[in-house]
């Protein structure tokens, strides 16, 4: 062997017991066998998915086909033979039911889960035109109904009742018995989508290929506001209302919104919300503000109801949405597809740390934001201003003031002049009242419902079909009063108990009562 060679050493070397070395060597083979097998492991064993930016959470582990969110905050979602209730706060599986009946294997996802989570309905197996009403808390079948129409689609409506497709109608049904209590009646069959007003009053109906959505009476099925809004030549694929009832919306088969006063058809704003394809959902939020849509993108878009724009986009499911809903907070939109099953996405934003709070040019910015047009930057200010509400809310107080009103006696005076003998007054009556804009609304509105003359009709539509889209400065106070309720401070509350006191007309008014009474009702 060559000089400078290195020799292992086999045997015991000097001062070192033979035992020993062989314990040393069996400890080594066992940390290389056990760093082999650890590799392996991780070779074979995918890693978990990271989270899409904004999700809160990922709930479920199998498929989710329905979600709703109960009045109680929990979160329930129909698998594909029962129902799972969830802590959304967790993501901890809180209960499940048994197996749910003679529930169509194929299309789970025809179903609905009403808003206290006591009831569902859902499309039966044994018959492709029969629903199943099912009491989740007595575990039976509570009532069944034959259809004519192919796959229909039971929901609990926002007014609680469920609505069930039939032949040439559409049943309103007690939730708790399954009794029939009204019917809306159709001009042409296969009604695609159907709701109420949260005071269950109302009802709008979108059938295929018809191109409108028809408003009804709830109680007595006949037409009720404007009877008939036209959406165009597509097919509507899902319709909804405000929770003050006030507004329809209605979602098109072209990816098209648009939205109408509910009481006399005026149309506040058309456009596209999905770049391509089909727009589905039309989930309205508890506080009226945002609408949810999604697409072929399987993005779900947040488009604001005051100009229809859209405000946010949530973007990481990578298969088709299947349904979504919203909690009764408004923070958190809960969506259900395959590759999920179940996220839950974070509607303000107020996840992670919060920064630093914004300095005065910041503030100056994100006020100018307010009042843009283009409504994404609008809704990261809305967000920036509620994560930091020691310095919003006194920036904010010194610039907003309660809307100023009309004198009241000269809004009667014109309303009772659209009627006058005299066509120079009737005429300056309308003018004067156009004037006022949405100040006029209230009184105009009341004279047109009650009112059985041709003229005074004809003159009250024409007023308000007059009112204008809300203006910038408007924008900025609305969106305001959203960071400030998001905010939920007792400052917060402050300013918008002043602009509660504002005109009753204004729309400023009714948000910031609004927002007043619902931080009231989370106490």
């Amino acid at each position: 062997m060559g000089a400078g060679a290195i020799v292992f050493q086999h045997g015991p070397r000097p001062g070192v017991h033979a035992a020993g070395v062989a314990h040393v060597r069996r400890l080594i083979g066992l940390c290389l066998l056990t760093l082999f097998v650890l590799l392996s492991v991780a070779a074979t064993t995918p890693a978990a998915d990271p989270l899409p930016d904004g999700v809160v959470r990922r709930i479920g582990t199998g498929p989710v086909y329905r979600v709703r969110f109960t009045t109680a905050g929990t979160l329930m979602g129909v698998t594909g033979d029962r129902v799972l209730t969830w802590d959304p706060a967790t993501g901890a599986e809180l209960a499940r039911s048994t197996p749910l009946p003679d529930l169509s294997g194929e299309f789970p996802w025809l179903s609905s889960v009403s808003r206290d989570g006591t009831r569902v309905a859902y499309l039966a197996a044994v018959s492709e035109c029969r629903v199943h009403l099912y009491d989740l808390t007595a575990g039976l079948i509570r009532a069944s109904y034959d259809t004519d129409t192919r796959w229909p689609y039971a929901r609990f409506a926002a007014g609680g009742k469920l609505l069930v497709p039939r032949d040439g109608k559409v049943s309103v049904c007690d939730p708790a018995s399954g009794a029939e209590v009204a019917t809306l009646p159709l001009p042409v069959p296969s009604p695609r989508t159907y709701d109420t007003t949260a005071d269950g009053r109302r009802a709008c109906v979108g059938c295929r290929h018809a191109g409108a959505l028809l408003l009804f009476d709830a109680d007595t099925g006949g037409p009720a506001g404007a009877g008939t809004v036209r959406v165009g030549d597509g097919e509507v694929t899902a319709g909804s209302f405000t929770p003050d009832g006030r507004t329809v919306f209605a979602v098109a088969g072209d990816g098209t919104m648009a939205a109408w006063d509910a009481a006399t058809g005026r149309r506040k704003w058309a456009g596209k919300v999905v770049p391509s394809g089909p727009a589905y959902g039309g989930l309205v939020f508890p506080d009226g503000r945002t609408v949810a849509v999604t697409g072929e993108d399987r993005a779900v878009r947040l488009v604001e109801t005051s100009t229809g724009r859209v405000r946010h986009v949530f973007r990481g499911h990578t298969s088709p949405v299947y349904s979504f809903d919203v909690s009764p907070d408004g923070r958190w939109l809960a969506a259900a597809s395959p590759d999920a099953p179940v996220y839950l996405w974070d509607v303000r934003g107020a996840g992670g740390p919060a920064g630093p709070p914004p300095d005065a040019d910041g503030l100056a910015r994100l006020w100018d934001d307010l009042g843009s047009p283009d409504a994404l930057p609008a809704f990261r200010a809305v967000r920036a201003l509620a994560r930091h509400p020691a310095a919003a809310v006194p920036f904010l107080r010194a610039r907003l003031a309660p809307a100023a009103g009309a004198d009241p006696a000269a809004v009667a005076r014109w309303v009772a002049d659209l009627d006058a003998p005299g066509y120079a007054a009737r005429e300056a009556a309308t003018r004067r009242l156009k004037g006022l804009g949405e100040l006029a609304e209230p009184a105009v509105a009341r004279a047109l419902a009650g009112s059985e003359s041709a003229e005074v009709e004809a003159r009250a539509r024409d007023v308000l079909l007059a009112i204008p889209k809300p203006a910038a400065a408007d924008l900025r106070a609305l969106r305001a009063v959203e960071a400030l309720e998001w905010a939920g401070t007792p400052g917060a509350a402050e300013v918008l108990t002043t602009l509660a006191r504002g005109a009753e007309a204004a729309t400023l008014t009714r948000e910031a009562k609004a927002a007043v009474g619902r931080l009231g009702r989370r106490k």
